[in-house]
């Protein structure tokens, strides 16, 4: 599960914050969601980075292999969606790959719709973009 972990910090890492002010970063703007049942190791991540204006990107969401199939992946994206709520934003969205199929499948039963589809001009893996309004 660490690599999930070591992704995340490359991903706040590439947005110009550096691995020592990870946490602070998180704690201040953005929202890092990590589920673990001890003593057994992390379970699975994701992250709500505040794109300002009430919108959050969901990034990096994931369960480790050995947990998929278990309901690990819906308490994840329950516990973003209440997250959301909480902080008062107006929107969320992400970036996937249609390939991921049981992923998207999720997305859409939590109410995230297609906003567009094609190859994402930053991403190179991803070619699908969702989002959802939060009420």
């Amino acid at each position: 599960m660490n690599i999930l972990l070591q992704q995340l910090t490359e991903e706040v890492n590439a947005r110009g914050y550096s691995e020592k002010t990870l946490t602070s970063y998180l704690a201040a703007n953005d929202h890092l969601i990590r589920y673990f049942d001890p003593p057994i190791d992390t379970i699975g991540v994701c992250a709500l980075f505040n794109d300002g204006d009430g919108v959050f990107e969901l990034a990096r969401m994931a369960v480790s292999p050995v947990f998929h199939g278990k309901g690990y992946g819906k308490q994840l994206i329950k516990h973003c969606l209440l997250k959301l709520k909480e902080i008062d934003a107006k929107k969320v969205y992400l970036v996937s790959n249609t390939k991921l199929a049981s992923a998207i499948g999720l997305y859409k039963k939590y109410g995230f719709q297609t906003v567009s589809e094609g190859q994402h001009p930053i991403y190179s893996r991803a070619n699908i973009v969702m989002e959802r309004h939060i009420l």
